[in-house]
């Protein structure tokens, strides 16, 4: 039996690949991001939001985004739903305080980026995983 429980946030690992002074190497690692509950319809408004974005033209016809209008899109998105960040710190490994954390992902355009898509993607994995074939007998 599935058993709903209401909560009101959940968290999801965010994996991040950022660039080096060397060419071809990458620092990569990750973090928790934990968001709120959005109603569906909210959710939704996202989902129309994101069609909304870019300029028109003379005859009405909606344009492709500049990465600015995404990357603000992003962050107005970020901002409402990210309750908080944990996992993220300085060279020597210190986790920095959680406020700079949140603070160093809206940020940051790649670690923006990332959360961004991993709330969404939040969404989408519970179903997936409810997917799982059972094994073959």
């Amino acid at each position: 039996m599935l058993k709903l429980i209401q909560i009101s946030t959940f968290a999801a690992v965010v994996k991040v690949r950022l660039p080096t002074e060397k060419a071809g190497v990458f620092n990569e690692g990750e973090f928790t991001a934990r968001y709120k509950f959005v109603s569906s319809d909210r959710f939704t408004e996202f989902m129309d939001d994101i069609r909304e974005i870019g300029d028109e033209d003379e005859q009405g016809n909606r344009q492709v985004p500049t990465t600015r209008q995404v990357t603000d899109y992003q962050l107005r998105v970020l901002e409402e739903v990210l309750e908080g960040v944990d996992g993220i710190g300085d060279g020597d490994g210190t986790a920095y305080d959680p406020a700079k954390q949140r603070e160093q992902v809206l940020s940051t355009l790649a670690l923006r980026v990332a959360t961004f898509d991993a709330f969404f993607s939040g969404y989408r994995a519970a179903p997936a995983k409810n997917l799982k074939r059972s094994p073959k007998r």
